[in-house]
């Protein structure tokens, strides 16, 4: 008989796995494996190339996207480590991380709109909407991650069958 798995024992190894996602981005930074992607020049670069830029740049928006990264690491993880075993845990925990990204994200929506409101009206007077269009990005981009790793958490639960009966 297979003992159970808690969640605390997943919440660990889901702090295992996002630190691991910040260092492999961090080393990515370190050893230069973005450079070429300007922040101020995403523009023409897509929306995802972009998005990876700006979020390098951005303390929030690099926690975001490296928990992002962590959610598949860790869903395989439980997947692979713990079975069946850990459905009735990882529903629960799996139910909480994407409650928690979906507010980071959306909290990174009103940080981000905020800062573009503040911006207005020393844009509207230098004629620069930089800190504007800056602040509209913070907006939308960490809406974008924290909804992706919310969407890819409940698909992982359904697709590695953790889902609790």
């Amino acid at each position: 008989m297979t003992r159970p798995v808690s969640e605390a024992r997943l919440a660990l190894a889901g702090l295992g796995a996002l630190l691991v996602a910040c260092g492999v981005l961090s080393l990515g930074l370190v050893l230069g494996w973005w450079q070429g992607l300007p922040a101020d020049e995403t523009a023409v670069l897509g929306y995802l190339p972009g998005l990876l830029a700006r979020s390098l740049g951005s303390a929030y928006s690099f926690a975001l996207l490296a928990g992002l990264c962590a959610v598949p690491l860790h869903g395989l993880f439980t997947a692979l480590r713990y079975g069946g075993a850990a459905a009735p845990a990882y529903e629960r925990f799996a139910t909480w991380a994407q409650t928690l990204f979906t507010s980071l994200g959306f909290l990174g929506t009103i940080i981000g709109i905020s800062r573009a409101v503040a911006g207005l009206a020393p844009a509207m007077a230098a004629g620069e909407p930089g800190d504007l269009i800056a602040g509209l990005s913070t907006a939308f981009d960490t809406t974008f991650l924290g909804l992706t790793a919310a969407i890819l958490l409940l698909v992982l639960r359904k697709l590695f069958g953790l889902s609790a009966p």
